[in-house]
């Protein structure tokens, strides 16, 4: 039996429409279990989010379901929380990424994150609610990921070119860098047209090693 978790964006959440398309296409596959953790239950677990705490909490929740040496599909933010956590504990059969942060990137102006140091949070609008707040501790944890770390010999990146939140470049580097295989897609940050989707599709079999 092979275990594929998906972990979901910085604003998304379990329900993400990624996470659902690729749930579907795994139904049909009897020797693979989806798990979909949710790092944003509600809005209070939105506001006391840190990459740090979702490392902590991938980790709980791949002891609790007692899985060995998993499959990770991580998107955007989850990038850096997938790779920190295979460069802490290494328990990993794969990595497939998807229009990732390979590192921690500070995505706000100065004078943005200033006026957020000084409130101590900021209202971000997410897929679960329009009025979320993320505290800046949010910001402050982040910086302890501004190197990258390795990856699983296994892996695989998904980018957009016209991604419009994180730079393809980042993966170019990435790729670049630890000799990993970079898909470029004529896509926006989301990945969710129906081109990319089947290319998620295909990468995610072949991560598994399923026809």
């Amino acid at each position: 039996m092979k275990n594929l978790i998906y972990l979901h964006g910085f604003a998304s959440n379990d329900k993400a429409y990624k996470a659902g398309y690729l749930k579907s296409k795994f139904a049909n596959y009897d020797d693979v279990i989806f798990h979909t953790p949710n790092f944003n239950k509600s809005s209070q677990d939105f506001k006391y989010k840190t990459i740090s705490g979702m490392i902590g909490r991938l980790r709980q929740y791949i002891l609790i379901k007692e899985l060995d040496n998993p499959y990770l599909i991580a998107s955007s933010l989850s990038g850096v929380v997938a790779l920190n956590y295979f460069h802490r504990f290494a328990n990993l059969e794969g990595l497939l990424l998807l229009a990732p942060m390979t590192r921690f990137l500070r995505l706000f102006s100065e004078a943005e994150e200033k006026l957020w140091q000084d409130d101590g949070k900021i209202e971000i609008e997410t897929a679960f609610a329009k009025d979320a707040e993320l505290n800046y501790q949010f910001v402050e944890d982040g910086l302890k990921y501004v190197d990258r770390v390795a990856p699983p010999t296994n892996t695989m990146i998904i980018h957009g070119i016209n991604d419009e939140v994180v730079s393809i470049a980042e993966s170019r580097s990435y790729a670049k860098e630890y000799a990993v295989d970079l898909l470029e897609l004529n896509s926006n940050h989301s990945l969710a047209d129906d081109n990319s989707l089947e290319v998620i599709w295909q990468q995610s079999k072949l991560l598994l090693a399923l026809s």
